[in-house]
């Protein structure tokens, strides 16, 4: 009986430092553990089969471990032979230790689509960032990621306040997407933009 659980405990004392081992701070901490998961998706294109999988991981000060913030994780793996290789991941996230603070992602405006026809599929992140201590606009950026591919969108949530005054909205595109080659990348992008930025107060 006894030995029964000095194994019970071994086996929880070496679960609980796997799982914390993932919310510490510091850059080496693994940031898609199971704990930290949000969404996930599959597709196919002519790579294969795709798993998108969302994560969201609070940081830590490393001085007295308070929360002062998130990263945001989006990894996308190719599926053979019931294996999984990363194929590529989108890193940000924010933190903002003694203020207001938020990392999410737009998850109803997550798109993979094969946007230009050549039957490979980019896959469109919009997320929101915030660090500060009253009515500001937030961080937003709206990433499309592919094979050899990344564009953005970059800038900031338009507050419109009951009286009809707003602050904020604006934003700059990647000079890539001002090429002809990438219209139908600049209009899809923009199309997930309109439909993220706007905060009403």
């Amino acid at each position: 009986m006894n030995l029964l659980k000095m194994i019970f405990f071994c086996i929880c004392c070496f679960a609980a430092n796997a799982s914390n081992a993932g919310t510490s701070a510091g850059i080496d901490s693994d940031p898609t553990g199971s704990e930290f998961f949000v969404k996930s998706w599959m597709y196919k294109d002519r790579d294969g089969e795709h798993l998108l999988k969302l994560y969201k991981r609070p940081n830590y000060s490393s001085s007295d471990n308070l929360l002062i913030g998130y990263s945001l994780y989006a990894v996308d793996y190719l599926i053979s032979l019931g294996a999984r290789s990363e194929n590529w991941r989108l890193v940000d996230g924010v933190s903002c230790e003694g203020l207001d603070f938020e990392a999410d992602y737009f998850i109803d405006h997550i798109s993979i689509a094969d946007v230009n026809g050549d039957d490979r599929k980019e896959v469109v992140v919009p997320y929101r960032l915030f660090c500060g201590g009253g009515v500001d606009p937030k961080t937003i950026k709206v990433i499309m990621k592919g094979r050899g591919l990344k564009f953005a969108i970059r800038g900031e949530s338009k507050l419109v306040f009951s009286n009809g005054e707003h602050i904020g909205g604006r934003m700059s595109l990647d000079k890539l997407l001002e090429l002809p080659d990438n219209s139908l990348f600049k209009a899809y992008l923009l199309k997930i933009w309109r439909a993220v930025y706007i905060e009403k107060q």
